[in-house]
Order: C-alpha cells, then sequence, then structure tokens
C-alpha cells in the first residue's frame, strides 16, 4: 500500500500539489476543484499538478491545512470519489468516559501494551487511530483532545484533532455526537437482555435455543414458570458481571430466592414474594434456568467472538471457556485465572475427542453467524459481538446473551495474543474501510 506525507506550502489560495503519477492514478484534471475530506471535515482546493514532485509527497497550503486540522507527522492513505479527495483514515475510538482513565492506561506499561495492535494498524493502514474518553469531546469546536501513538518514543502522545471520519465505541454516546457523526457511530445502538431475546425469538432456528422468557415480572408468570422447569432466574436486563441476578425455587408454600455472587437465600411467603415482584418489576425478565453441564461442581459458558470483515461477513475470531465458582449458578468469577481454550474445556466437560471438538464448534459458530446477521441493522451498525452460550447435559447449544460492549483483551487472559491481535485486525480494517468511504 503506498502512503503520502503531507507538506505545509505558503500560498494566498486554497491549492494542493500533487505529482502527476497520482494524478494520472486518481483522474483529477490540472486546475479543477476537490473537496479534501480529512475525518469529519471538508474544504475545497483548486488542483496543481507538478511533474517534478515526488510521488509519497502532497502539498497544501498552510490555511487549508489549519482548517481541516490536518497533521503532517503521519502518513495517510488516499482516494478520490465523486469529486472528494479523501485523506486518512482518521478513527476514533471512544474507549471511556473520563479522560484520567485513559492517563493511567497509557502510564501503565502492561496496560499500554493492549494497544500494541492499534499502533500496529496504523503502520498498515496509514492515518491516525486515536483513543479518546466522552470528556475530551469540544462540541462546539468540532474537536477531540485524543491519544495517538508516537512511533519515535513508542508513547501516546495527547494531541487534538478534529472529529474523525468513524467512531467505534465502547461507552454509550449522546445524541449530539451522533448527531455531528452522520451515522458514522458503529455499535451506536445497545439493546438489553430483554430486547435481545426479543429480536431473537422471531427466528425458529435460534428460538430453539433460547430459554423461556417474560417480561410480565407477577406472580402467575413466576408460578407457571416453576411449575414448567422447578427453577426460574430473575435477571436485570441492563446490569453486568452477574449482578442483579435471582435464582427462585419452590418448596411446598414457600420460595426460596438466592442472590448471585453473594449466595444469600432468603425464604418468602406468597404475599411476600408478591412484594418481592413488585419491587424488581422494572427492568427484570423471569427466565427458564438452563442446567448447564458443569465440570466440578462449576458451570461452564462459552463466549464467542464475531467481527465483521471489510466484505460484510460475519467472521468468528474465536471461542473462549469460562469457569464459574464450586456451586454457583452463574459462571460470573475472576476470568483471569478462571479461562480455558474451546478445545480444553469440552474436554474436561464432555471427554470430547478432536472429531467432536471439531464438531461442536461447527455448530456454535453457524449459531453465532445467524445472531450477528439477525442483529445486524443498517439504521444501527455494529462491527462486533461477544456472545455467551452454554451447553446442557444433553450437549443441547443455549444462547444467553450478546455483548455490544465485550472486553475485546479477554483472548490476553489465556495469554493468546495471536487471538487478540486477529481481531483487533479485523476490526480496524473494517473501521479503515469505513473512514475511507
Amino acid at each position: 500500500m503506498e502512503f503520502i506525507t503531507i507538506k505545509a506550502i505558503e500560498s494566498p489560495d486554497y491549492v494542493i500539489r500533487i505529482s502527476h503519477k497520482i494524478a494520472k492514478k486518481l483522474g483529477i484534471n490540472n486546475k479543477s476543484k476537490v473537496l479534501i475530506c480529512y475525518g469529519s471535515r471538508q474544504w475545497e482546493v483548486a488542483v496543481f499538478i507538478n511533474d517534478n514532485m515526488p510521488q509519497e509527497v502532497v502539498e497544501i497550503d498552510q490555511s487549508s491545512i489549519e482548517r481541516l486540522m490536518i497533521d503532517t507527522e503521519y502518513n495517510y492513505n488516499y482516494r478520490f470519489e465523486k469529486g472528494n479527495l479523501i485523506i486518512g483514515p482518521l478513527i476514533g475510538l471512544l474507549y471511556t468516559h473520563k479522560r484520567r482513565y485513559l492517563k493511567k492506561r497509557f502510564s501503565n506499561e502492561e496496560k499500554k501494551r493492549k494497544y500494541d495492535p492499534y499502533a500496529e494498524m496504523m503502520k498498515k493502514l496509514g492515518g491516525i487511530i486515536y483513543v479518546f474518553a466522552t470528556d475530551q469531546i469540544n462540541y462546539e469546536k468540532e474537536e477531540i483532545k485524543g491519544f495517538v501513538y508516537n512511533a519515535k518514543t513508542s508513547n501516546w502522545d495527547e494531541k487534538v484533532f478534529p472529529l474523525p471520519a468513524v467512531i467505534y465505541r465502547k461507552v454509550s454516546v449522546s445524541d449530539e455526537l451522533k448527531s455531528k457523526m452522520k451515522g458514522k457511530v458503529l455499535n451506536s445502538f445497545r439493546f438489553n437482555k430483554f430486547e435481545f431475546w426479543e429480536m431473537l425469538k422471531v427466528h425458529p432456528d435460534l428460538a430453539a435455543h433460547l430459554p423461556e422468557t417474560t417480561g410480565d415480572i407477577s406472580k402467575s408468570s413466576l408460578d407457571a414458570l416453576l411449575k414448567k422447569y422447578d427453577k426460574v432466574i430473575l435477571k436485570h436486563t441492563k446490569k453486568k458481571l452477574g449482578h442483579g441476578i435471582y435464582l427462585i425455587t419452590k418448596e411446598k408454600n414457600k420460595y426460596i430466592v438466592t442472590k448471585n455472587l453473594t449466595y444469600d437465600s432468603i425464604y418468602l411467603s406468597m404475599n411476600e414474594m408478591v412484594e418481592f415482584l413488585e419491587e424488581h418489576k422494572d427492568d427484570y425478565i423471569l427466565q427458564q434456568f438452563i442446567s448447564l453441564k458443569t465440570y466440578d461442581n462449576r458451570k461452564i459458558d462459552y463466549r464467542l467472538i464475531f467481527t465483521k470483515n471489510i466484505k460484510e461477513k460475519w467472521e468468528c475470531k474465536g471461542i473462549l471457556g469460562w469457569l464459574g465458582a464450586v456451586g454457583g449458578f452463574t459462571i460470573h468469577t475472576l476470568v483471569e485465572t478462571n479461562g480455558r481454550t474451546l478445545e480444553e474445556m469440552l474436554k474436561i466437560q464432555f471427554g470430547y475427542n478432536s472429531k467432536q471438538i471439531a464438531r461442536k464448534k461447527k455448530e456454535m459458530i453457524k449459531i453465532g453467524r445467524k445472531i450477528a446477521t439477525a442483529l445486524d441493522s443498517n439504521d444501527s451498525p455494529y462491527i462486533d459481538f461477544g456472545f455467551d452460550f452454554g451447553l446442557d447435559e444433553n450437549e443441547k447449544v443455549w444462547i444467553f446473551e450478546a455483548n455490544v460492549y465485550q472486553q475485546l483483551w479477554s483472548p490476553l487472559y489465556l495469554d493468546d495474543y495471536d487471538m487478540y491481535d486477529q481481531i483487533i485486525d479485523s476490526i480496524v480494517r473494517y473501521l479503515g474501510k469505513e473512514a475511507m468511504s
């Protein structure tokens, strides 16, 4: 891939000077007008073709560079279409709400290494990838102060940039930012657990893998589910990491409610259960309890990591297995010490051989790809998902959750740097495509 460098020149006019070779390659005529697009900014200049210029150098007048906020320290890719000369890519990664958290990450050598693949992708694609926090956005000036990799010092420097051409986000975004980005915020809509279930239940081949679920938080709904399944989960639709989850069972006329993570249990009468459900009416669902196949009395679930490639196809970049606490009814424990590869986990869970592992892996990926396709939307485009699956005693695959804000570096808990690099490579390549379109 051939890159260009931008050089500032003094000129009373708004101009861009390019070599004859670049002009011929792009189909640009001398003294024509083009609209330079850099991030979300645009500015019209006149083209002058110079036969003596090096092919890799593009000269732009200083005033235009300042208006576009072009950083001349970096190499760029370029593309010309319908009068627009796109210089980039300029990619923004919104990874937290507070600048101080990013400052801590980039001041810590171990945490900073997690961003090495992004620096490598800048070398491959050209342009700029900057990481920023919500409180670094200047809406009035349409600028962002973010962190960008400096190849000379191997540090991440804090600099001011224009709004990027595309934003990949891991936290909520304001309507104002969405409006200014004109649809170029990927993973922009975060659905809750009940919305996820509702989106999938209309697909018969996926509905067969979903626990029975209701948003009607009432004693009658609870009793109906308990009659069918003996155990029922009461789950908050928005909380994460195992919070807001209760296991409900019944003995004679008493309900037993066990809280996740603490495993504290309370006994409730019928009237007390009515009150308990009333208190948990908002943002909760009742769900069939799935008895997963355990190992040493520990639940197991699987995280499937899907990314969208530049051809708009969904690919599984990896499957990780997680062990829960002994006797627990979910797997929310310290993933740093309880992760396994898919192959290792299927061996200890079912005693699978290599052929059985391959078949189950193929089945899980097929289901995951169907989910990703079902969830993807032109109105709210997605670029990656993390799906949580479980396997019951009969080896059936169950779909539990989809994570829009999945923790991308989870493979590093297994020291799988290759998987992590492939995930970042796929995501950034797609962002690069979007930024240059």
